[in-house]
């Protein structure tokens, strides 16, 4: 085998080199393009990898900032803005939570002056969103405007009246006597009755005289009747 080996080598030694080199480049030129391939994918892979990343993160972040202004907006729902003023030491402007009390609003403005009258206000009123607060000082009223704010039992009834229509104690049936505050249907029949026994009404002060209206139920429909 070897002594044909070089006979061959002594009849061709051009063409066996020129084999051998060939086949070297061809080897070469493999070896190179599959290298290509391989820095090609892991290019790719890379890519691909910092793609997803830079993504996820993207993500992750407009995550945190959804939840974040979620949270910010249900915060904000639950507090309201109310307006003091008068006898406290800092009026102004206050963020309250749901539910907040008007004495704990005082405390938040500092306190009350030396001369603030408290007996005039509902220290245990719940407060809501833009209402306006006027703590008078001793020997003061409360100012026509703020009535409505200050609320007590009484003015909370006078606003409920209000909306309805006067009722005439002449001419009224059972029905409209019913829509009056505190009158229900044994004393709207008391008031009927007592107008068919003793004639009309001259006057709303009358009405004290039927069976079952006192001063408190008279106090309250009084703003609404008439003769």
């Amino acid at each position: 085998m070897l002594e044909r080996i070089k006979d061959m080598w002594r009849a061709y030694p051009k063409l066996l080199i020129g084999g051998v080199i060939g086949c070297l480049l061809l080897f070469g030129v493999g070896f190179y393009f599959i290298n290509q391939q391989i820095d090609q994918n892991n290019s790719t892979n890379a890519e691909l990898f910092t793609t997803s990343k830079t993504i996820s993160k993207r993500d992750q972040q407009v995550a945190i900032s959804n939840k974040k202004n979620n949270m910010s907006e249900k915060q904000e729902n639950l507090n309201s803005y109310v307006d003091i003023k008068g006898a406290v030491k800092r009026p102004g402007v206050y963020k309250i939570q749901k539910n907040y009390r008007l004495e704990s609003l005082i405390a938040l403005a500092h306190g009350p002056t030396k001369n603030a009258d408290l007996n005039q206000v509902n220290l245990a009123q719940v407060l809501v969103d833009q209402m306006v607060i006027y703590i008078p000082k001793k020997n003061e009223k409360i100012p026509a405007q703020f009535n409505s704010v200050n609320m007590t039992e009484k003015s909370e009834t006078a606003a409920s009246n209000q909306e309805k229509s006067i009722i005439n104690l002449n001419t009224a049936n059972q029905e409209d006597l019913l829509t009056l505050t505190g009158v229900g249907p044994s004393k709207a029949a008391a008031i009927l009755q007592y107008r068919q026994e003793h004639g009309q009404f001259n006057n709303i002060d009358e009405l004290k005289e039927v069976s079952g209206i006192g001063e408190k139920t008279f106090d309250k429909i009084k703003d609404v009747i008439s003769v």
